[in-house]
């Protein structure tokens, strides 16, 4: 599990159990409440990894994309547009990806988005999360190798039955790689009207919880209506988990498809924070089996594009943090120096020549180049 997913469940533990406690709605213990609290997560987590044959479409989707220069689109409501922006989010800095690269849109944009600041658009395109402005501004422009995802919940579906067949003809005379994930929430899952709007996307998933056991679970804790508020909130809580275990694999399987994965290590961070500068040497000295000191050194050459080490006496790392923030391949140019020897205009060359990082590394591993100062691609 990523950090992410266990502060989001550690959050909403508290939270839940904070109210519980202030409300005196739970007739149980704290610690018997929170066990349940967490096992129901458990079980959305189970539940969600049995729909992995049908999640590895949208993952093959995702990596004929950002391998040919097109782009992933989240599109949702509410909460769950939210969850498919914060997935986009996480791709500059995880994988060195643009902003262009995968991004999310929902309805409403900051209306609904809620953030302390209101609208962002100003700075820039890629801040613009508005589906409206996706609907209107994008659709026309979509290629061939764009994915379009939509991130439903049944309320969701019928507030857009009407407009889904019209998004889908627009959509579709660009991509044929237009899909949806859908949350039943009901035992009606053959309703008519449901199985036709989802009929549209060329690919769907439906995604359907075991709710009954998850009531069981909480039973001690939200022992009152189940069409109580806090019940309400606690269900979407575990929905947009699940949902975002789902875009994780997205976006985690496409990016290993275009080699941004090395020997399961996220190989091509952007250094922009002091956790991934710290993560970004630990890369260098496992890959490259070098000292701590060797690691830091390659790593600083290449945020400084120079063969010679700045005066660290004078620099504190969060200048070299804010030096890489906006540089790409800052890590793989320091790994190819490290692993070979060679000069910051070499590590370069490899890497123009081999677009996939992984594959340089594969190759430079498999001509025994360490310590060398030659050009693995005479070898």
């Amino acid at each position: 599990m990523k950090s992410g997913s266990a502060t989001k469940i550690i959050l909403e533990t508290v939270l839940t159990m904070a109210h519980q406690i202030t409300e005196q709605c739970s007739n149980t213990t704290v610690t018997d409440a929170v066990k349940g609290l967490l096992s129901s997560y458990q079980t959305i987590y189970n539940a969600t990894y049995t729909y992995s044959d049908q999640i590895v479409q949208f993952i093959d989707w995702a990596g004929m994309s950002l391998n040919n220069n097109g782009h992933v689109y989240y599109i949702g409501m509410d909460s769950l547009g939210v969850m498919g922006i914060i997935d986009a989010s996480e791709c500059p800095p995880t994988y060195g990806a643009t902003l262009e690269d995968i991004r999310g849109f929902v309805v409403g944009g900051y209306h609904c988005y809620g953030n302390r600041e209101g609208s962002l658009v100003h700075l820039g395109e890629p801040f613009n999360l508005s589906a409206e402005h996706f609907k209107e501004d994008m659709i026309d422009n979509l290629t061939t190798y764009d994915t379009v995802i939509f991130l439903l919940r049944e309320e969701d579906l019928h507030k857009l039955h009407e407009n889904i067949p019209k998004i889908a003809e627009s959509v579709l005379k660009h991509t044929n790689q237009f899909g949806a994930i859908f949350f039943q929430e009901t035992e009606d899952k053959d309703h008519v009207d449901k199985q036709s709007t989802l009929s549209h996307f060329k690919h769907h998933i439906s995604v359907e919880l075991p709710w009954r056991q998850i009531q069981q679970q909480t039973a001690p804790i939200f022992h009152i209506e189940p069409k109580d508020e806090q019940v309400k909130h606690f269900s979407t809580f575990l929905i947009e988990m699940s949902l975002k275990w789902i875009l994780n694999s997205v976006s985690t399987g496409g990016h290993i498809l275009i080699g941004k994965v090395y020997k399961n290590f996220m190989i091509d961070v952007r250094v922009s924070n002091n956790k991934l500068y710290h993560r970004a040497i630990g890369i260098i000295k496992q890959f490259a089996e070098c000292s701590y000191d060797e690691a830091k050194t390659a790593l600083l050459k290449s945020i400084y594009s120079s063969d010679t080490v700045p005066d660290n006496d004078n620099l504190v790392t969060s200048q070299h943090i804010n030096k890489a923030t906006s540089m790409d391949k800052v890590v793989p140019t320091a790994l190819v120096m490290a692993v070979i020897n060679c000069s910051i205009e070499e590590a370069r060359k490899v890497l123009q020549e081999f677009t996939v990082v992984s594959k340089a590394l594969q190759s430079i591993k498999q001509t025994g180049n360490h310590g060398k100062q030659t050009d693995p691609l005479k070898q």
